[in-house]
């Protein structure tokens, strides 16, 4: 798919379901949360950092199927807690888009000098 048509696509559906539990950060999961999907996903790797718990979807355990598709029932049966994630999908997607993500790296970088400095 053309990067042109990811955000129309991701917008296609209602949730966005993320079983993998091979994930380190899914960028693809961040492309739907920045299109505005709630997000269902398998709690392992970075994915915790990005989807949080009850806020903007849910984790589930590893191989947990009746979860995942509870989770994603659940969802696309209240509205108001679809339109509730995918607010908040969004708000954590701008977190990482990358020009707040070079701010905050440039952070890192400069305390880690100031503490080597700091030891001359």
């Amino acid at each position: 798919v053309p990067d042109a048509d990811l955000e129309q696509l991701h917008r296609v559906g209602k949730v966005y379901v993320m079983p993998s539990p091979v994930e380190l950060q899914s960028i693809s999961t961040l492309e739907a949360m920045a299109s505005g999907q709630p997000v269902v996903a398998v709690d392992v790797g970075a994915l915790s950092e990005i989807v949080h718990d009850g806020k903007n979807g849910y984790l589930i355990g590893l191989d947990d199927t009746k979860q995942l598709a509870a989770k994603v029932v659940k969802i696309l049966t209240d509205s108001k807690l679809q339109a509730k994630f995918a607010a908040e999908s969004i708000n954590i997607a701008s977190i990482h888009d990358i020009n707040q993500a070079i701010l905050m790296f440039e952070d890192v970088y400069k305390a880690a000098i100031l503490r080597v400095q700091n030891r001359l």
